[in-house]
């Protein structure tokens, strides 16, 4: 999110616009504009309701004009208190006609193991990936943070043999396999390890 960025913006010398949502936005910082912006295809929205309904289990998180709407609570849902970010219980009926840039399933990690092929087979075939064990997130097909980091190198005239990419699962995969020199956290997934130039040390 802007905001969750935003806050450890200043602290580095950053002189480029930033990657938001796994890709869905490239935001510029210095001028706070945004650069592009793609948003999840309506019909898909469909989909995430159907989960709700089906799998009372799981947090469902919107994340739409950069707050976050909780259609559905779960364990994880207590990190927010931690944070500042401008969280909405509930879902307002207008939302479901305004633009998303993610919205994400949430569970326990042996659950959407399970689940994860079953969305993509039964509920929505469009783009979707880990973003970490208890985190499934769903994008714009066509978005990535590959594709975000593309868009970002042909704004800024960067070739691709210029840039480093460094994650640790499989929403980096498009990224780390774009960018000429990516890179996997030891504590990475062993997918995106396979195809990672080199290993680093473990982000933990």
């Amino acid at each position: 999110m802007r905001d969750a960025v935003g806050n450890y913006f200043d602290e580095f010398s950053i002189n480029a616009p930033a990657i938001l949502h796994n890709g869905a936005v490239l935001y510029d910082f210095y001028t706070n504009t945004v650069i592009y912006k793609k948003t999840i295809e309506p019909e898909r929205k469909q989909a995430v309701l159907r989960v709700a309904q089906d799998h009372p289990e799981f947090g469902i998180e919107i994340y739409s004009d950069e707050r976050v709407y909780i259609l559905q609570e779960c364990f994880e849902t207590e990190r927010f208190k931690t944070k500042n970010y401008d969280v909405i219980y509930g879902m307002p009926d207008e939302i479901w006609d305004r633009p998303w840039a993610k919205a994400l399933i949430v569970g326990r990690e042996e659950e959407l193991d399970e689940f994860e092929p079953t969305f993509k087979r039964d509920y929505d075939s469009g783009y979707s990936a880990r973003s970490g064990k208890f985190y499934l997130d769903i994008v714009a097909n066509d978005v990535s943070k590959g594709y975000g980091v593309r868009c970002l190198a042909e704004f800024l005239n960067i070739n691709r043999d210029n840039i480093y990419a460094v994650g640790d699962n499989m929403n980096d995969y498009e990224m780390i396999e774009y960018a000429g020199n990516g890179f996997a956290v030891e504590n990475a997934v062993k997918e995106l390890k396979k195809i990672a130039k080199k290993i680093v040390p473990s982000n933990d």
